[in-house]
């Protein structure tokens, strides 16, 4: 379910805030290790989570 949240939040379809509690970290994480990966950029990565860029 997080990796849905975290793919929906890249499409610009989600916001995190929206993220269930129980699942923030686990988006989170996922979405770091996209950053890790090379998938996204860190601008992305801040812009999913939310941060004023």
């Amino acid at each position: 379910m997080a990796k849905i949240w975290a793919d929906r939040i890249l499409a610009g379809t989600r916001d995190f805030e929206k993220v269930p509690a129980s699942l923030k970290s686990a988006v989170k994480e996922i979405l770091q290790m996209k950053l890790d990966g090379g998938e996204i950029t860190e601008d992305e990565y801040k812009k999913a989570l939310g941060v004023k860029i």
